[in-house]
């Protein structure tokens, strides 16, 4: 962690970058692919609805500048920024299921919403976040630093609770024979 009375190393930037904001993004993860919304109708929704769990932010030592070297504010800012979208499917989500009934999509239930990771393409925009004093010219302290992470975390949590919630439509379990042929019709 960046800590009061030394050096930001450019490790130190990336641990608390990922112990403030990736981890407790991880933390809240309900479902994803391996753990996905529950069944209705004996239903599940489709692996093509999630993410695998714990995805990479791409925080990296290398992101936030050269080992060894005074880090740049606006740097860490882009990269730091860039971190947090790529953690922004993480979200909010649920499902919604519906059985075809004789050519209708009858609403059967909702499971959710919980925190899920959903596919990388519902990824949001992270809007300026506020740099806690993070900024060129000026140099950063390890309060600013770690309120900047925290303002990212924050900025994450906002765009958390903007839900992605998806459909599942499905036939029931006899569909083809009962609903597709004379003989289900007569």
């Amino acid at each position: 962690m960046v800590t009061a009375g030394t050096t930001i190393e450019n490790q130190d930037a990336v641990n608390t970058f990922d112990t403030i904001v990736r981890n407790a993004a991880w933390s809240q993860q309900v479902y994803h692919i391996n753990s996905r919304h529950g069944t209705v109708d004996g239903v599940t929704a489709p692996t093509s609805e999630y993410s695998s769990p714990n995805p990479a932010s791409g925080a990296s030592v290398a992101g936030v500048g050269n080992d060894g070297t005074i880090i740049t504010a606006s740097t860490v800012y882009n990269h730091l920024n860039a971190a947090t979208y790529n953690l922004t499917h993480i979200r909010n989500s649920a499902a919604n299921f519906y059985r075809n009934q004789n050519g209708t999509n009858v609403f059967r239930g909702t499971i959710g919403p919980r925190v899920t990771t959903r596919p990388t393409s519902v990824r949001q925009g992270v809007p300026n976040v506020n740099n806690a004093g993070v900024t060129a010219s000026n140099i950063a302290y390890a309060a600013q630093y770690n309120q900047y992470c925290t303002n990212l975390y924050n900025q994450w949590v906002a765009l958390r609770n903007n839900r992605s919630d998806f459909n599942v439509f499905y036939c029931h379990t006899s569909c083809h024979t009962s609903c597709h042929s004379s003989r289900g019709r007569r």
